[in-house]
């Protein structure tokens, strides 16, 4: 269908009709705002056609009308919000069209090299909420890696040359106060300053004590792709915990030191939360299930590994999601574990209508299946997430599998779980 709008618009370019392009990029622009208003789940019938999706073809037509930023817009929306990475490579097409001869060559290098394409691969989100620890030069020549402060919370705070000098000097005195415990690097973007203003300014700043990190236009892409949205404004503050999981984006106009110390406060309790169970293993490979959304977004892999949806909830990709609905049909999902262990109590994270679960069983190392779990009637839950956990004497058998079932009927809406842990006796 958005295939056809393309051909239309190839067909008016080939015949130098521009006026007749405009218009077929002017109605499939439309077209995108109707789906931008509707329902959420109205969204993925037009990211099914991942060969021509509507982000894909808007992003051609606007090339052919020679509208770059407009262009420019588009793929990297199709990029976030449409999951097709293979739009990089058109994006990298519009810079250069537009004279951006330097960022489409950056751009293209950067994900032709060294696998990223690969890496980039469309069948998980699992990666989202992960800052890479990619090399970066600061304003001193200084390079920097995140993975050199491992065992640090990290603050990146994005600026732009507009930012007020206080909100730099309030960063400043905090890290130096928190050294031991916290790394600030500020990260500003050519793109978005004029030339030679930000050097100017950082030059009166003395009292700036943390790395200051410039990004052209293709480096501030390719962050926005490799954490998985896009850093819509400036001055934005981004929370990383130690080891690479972003905790949180936050717009400051002014920061202080109370919202700085809030931030690091709620880094913290979410970095113990993620701690509070040192022996459990998560699920590491899906044996079977009864149905999936599709095999990308909310599909049977979305549960493995730790909780990358909770403590958010409603309906999100990165959680496991039944193909239907409020039916009779019983759905189910069987997953395994690193080895088989003994165990004590199993945690299955709820993020989108909690209260399905009709039945848990394990499963040995030799097949043979005992019930964990199963109500007489089904439950009547008012929360909108929970970790549904089970707690019982350390079992005599060791557990290879663990199988959920859930009713969809038994609660309204759709169903979906985000991570299943399963906890093992401490000794």
């Amino acid at each position: 269908y958005y295939g056809l709008y393309r051909q239309l618009a190839e067909g008016y370019a080939d015949l130098k009709m521009m006026p007749k392009v405009q218009e077929a990029a002017q109605r499939l622009q439309q077209e995108l705002d109707r789906i931008d208003k509707s329902d959420r789940r109205d969204h993925r019938r037009f990211l099914d056609d991942r060969e021509e999706d509507i982000f894909s073809s808007l992003g051609h037509i606007y090339m052919m009308a020679k509208d770059y930023d407009r262009a420019v817009t588009i793929f990297k929306r199709g990029v976030f919000d449409g999951r097709n990475r293979y739009l990089v490579r058109s994006l990298a097409d519009t810079y250069q069209a537009a004279g951006q001869i330097e960022t489409a060559e950056q751009i293209r290098a950067s994900t032709e090299s060294n696998g990223e394409e690969d890496r980039w691969d469309r069948r998980s989100r699992r990666s989202e909420g992960v800052v890479p620890s990619t090399s970066m030069v600061d304003i001193n020549g200084n390079e920097i890696q995140l993975s050199y402060f491992s065992d640090k919370i990290i603050i990146l705070h994005f600026f732009s040359s507009n930012e007020s000098k206080t909100n730099l000097q309030t960063l400043s005195k905090f890290f130096q106060d928190k050294k031991g415990s916290l790394q600030v690097v500020g990260i500003m973007g050519d793109h978005s300053s004029e030339e030679g203003r930000f050097a100017k300014k950082t030059d009166n700043l003395e009292q700036i004590n943390f790395p200051i990190v410039r990004f052209n236009r293709a480096e501030w892409d390719l962050f926005e792709f490799a954490v998985g949205f896009p850093i819509r404004t400036v001055p934005t503050t981004l929370t990383v915990i130690g080891d690479g999981l972003l905790v949180d984006q936050k717009y400051y106009a002014d920061l202080s030191i109370r919202a700085l110390e809030n931030l690091v406060k709620s880094t913290r309790q979410r970095r113990s939360s993620l701690d509070r169970d040192p022996n459990v293993l998560w699920a590491n490979r899906v044996v079977k299930f009864s149905s999936q959304y599709s095999d990308t977004d909310w599909s049977a892999e979305q549960v493995l590994g730790s909780p990358d949806t909770y403590p958010a909830h409603g309906d999100r990709p990165t959680a496991w999601c039944p193909k239907m609905n409020n039916t009779s049909q019983t759905e189910f999902i069987r997953v395994g574990f690193e080895s088989p262990t003994y165990m004590e109590g199993l945690k299955i994270y709820e993020t989108c209508n909690p209260g399905a679960i009709v039945r848990v069983v394990a499963v040995d190392e030799v097949g043979q299946s005992y019930s964990l779990w199963q109500p007489e009637r089904p439950e009547t839950i008012f929360v909108k997430k929970r970790i549904f956990r089970i707690q019982l004497p350390p079992t005599k058998y060791k557990v290879d599998m663990v199988e959920i079932h859930l009713r969809p009927q038994a609660n309204s809406g759709w169903n979906q779980i985000d991570a299943i842990g399963l906890l093992y006796p401490q000794n």
